[in-house]
């Protein structure tokens, strides 16, 4: 009999875990939720899943070349080599959103000029949706929902086709003037301190592109922003910085088990636009409220076809697996207390 690999049992004990624990409701309209657990200390905020991985403490750091118009400088242009700092301060919700405030953003880079401070903003998740909101202190949905328009989204996940959101007065066939996502493509952060050099990530390419002016960032669920680009077509900016660091600060037993589950939710959801078979076993499965201990052979069927429709091949180390299982095991025996 093949063994099967080790990503494969990471997602199974994540399908296992979100089955055992959510509620019966059909599998297209639900998203994976921490559940508490009595021996770790919960955080002041209500965490769902979330593929940008927006914990307090977490950060990222970039570098890259900037380049700015300087009247002090000989040509006008001033270049420079420069790293910048973005993190998450704290989190909070606000009603049914998920808030992150944040301190930097590599877009601060953008129209550069000497001892310019990092920006503060709130990045605001709805669902797959993801929303900065520039300069505010929002305590309630009533005064934030408001500010959450094709003006401020500029994430989608998973992305849909064409634009994410555009202005409705602005009449195109088009891709510009909005937020849009290419296909999704296969990287390694190989240089990037804090991310296994030797493992593939899922990649997505957001492209803003206007007459005056374009943006670029690629994306990859789990990691975030990995890369900037921006460039204005007159007057001199641009900006071209890549991902050099990313700290994700520890997490809970609870959290831990989101993370996996996480995996499990963005894979479901491009196996069951395609696979009538596997919408039918998921349905089942999470209608069915698994006990931890099953182990179906069905489930196993299930994802290997996942596995080989998305072309995921690269294996966790055994010991992630183990760690995430123990984790699981431990959460699921609190549960039951």
């Amino acid at each position: 009999m093949k063994t099967p690999s080790a990503l494969s049992l990471l997602i199974f004990l994540a399908v296992l875990s979100a089955c055992s624990s959510e509620k019966s409701t059909a599998p297209a309209e639900t998203r994976p939720t921490t559940s508490a657990t009595p021996a770790a200390k919960p955080e002041p905020v209500r965490r769902s899943v979330d593929p940008f991985p927006l914990r307090s403490g977490n950060y990222w750091i970039y570098r890259g070349q900037v380049k700015w118009t300087d009247a002090a400088e000989p040509q006008g242009v001033a270049e420079a080599t420069m790293s910048w700092k973005m993190e998450v301060v704290r989190t909070m919700n606000v009603g049914k959103y998920e808030v992150a405030v944040m301190k930097g953003h590599p877009s601060d880079l953008s129209w550069y000029e000497k001892d310019k401070p990092r920006s503060d903003y709130l990045i605001v998740r709805d669902g797959g949706k993801y929303y900065r909101v520039d300069s505010a202190a929002v305590s309630d949905a009533t005064a934030l929902e408001p500010r959450l328009d094709f003006n401020s989204i500029f994430l989608e996940l998973p992305p849909p086709k064409g634009c994410i959101a555009r202005d409705p007065e602005i009449r195109r066939d088009d891709t510009m003037y909005c937020w849009a996502a290419g296909d999704a493509k296969r990287i390694r952060l190989e240089s990037v301190s804090g991310v296994a050099p030797d493992k593939d990530h899922t990649a997505f390419e957001f492209a803003m592109r206007t007459n005056p002016e374009h943006a670029i960032v690629t994306f990859a669920p789990g990691i975030g922003v990995t890369s900037y680009i921006y460039s204005h077509h007159g007057t001199v900016s641009e900006v071209a910085v890549k991902l050099v660091e990313f700290y994700a600060a520890e997490y809970t037993i609870g959290e831990e088990r989101s993370r996996a589950a996480s995996l499990v939710y963005f894979l479901s959801y491009h196996f069951r636009r395609t696979s009538a078979t596997g919408r039918y076993h998921l349905q089942r499965l999470t209608l069915g409220r698994l006990p931890a201990g099953n182990i179906p052979t069905t489930l196993l069927t299930v994802w290997y076809g996942v596995m080989n429709r998305l072309k995921l091949r690269q294996a966790y180390p055994d010991d992630e697996v183990a760690r995430v299982a123990n984790m699981l095991r431990e959460g699921f025996s609190q549960l039951a207390r």
